[in-house]
């Protein structure tokens, strides 16, 4: 029993690694905390869309794509390469600068029901709520 059960247990617990918890990646966040500070309303707010292994959005100012990788089970989140648009805004460029500098440096997240925290070392830098329909 136990020499059938411990593969399939093994098998199993592998395709848990790099999934999905979900609620990652069925939902569109948009970003209302950077480094402790509430991010002022913006025309274009700062969002996240995960989706195959790629993530999209607005920094604030730009839209911005690339690549991530995370595991669910170590709670661990790296963001690949990122690019985006190069234009110049009023409103909005301090927060892409702190947006695309939490990317750069994420090495983690917390998830609890409607929000994402991204983290670096254990420290929150960004705090996003599940963006509502209009």
């Amino acid at each position: 029993m136990h020499r059938v059960l411990l593969p399939l247990l093994a098998i199993g617990l592998s395709g848990c690694v790099g999934t999905d918890p979900g609620h990652l990646t069925q939902t569109d966040w948009v970003l209302v905390e950077l480094n402790g500070q509430a991010v002022p309303k913006l025309p274009h707010p700062a969002t996240l869309h995960f989706e195959d292994g790629h993530v999209s959005g607005s920094n604030g100012c730009n839209r911005y794509h690339g690549t991530y990788a995370f595991d669910p089970a170590a709670r661990s989140l790296h963001f690949g390469r990122v690019a985006s648009t190069m234009m110049a805004c009023v409103n909005g460029m301090q927060v892409e600068r702190g947006f695309m500098a939490a990317l750069a440096t994420t090495d983690g997240y917390t998830l609890r029901a409607d929000e994402l925290t991204l983290d670096r070392a254990q420290v929150p830098m960004a705090r996003f709520e599940v963006l509502s329909a209009p």
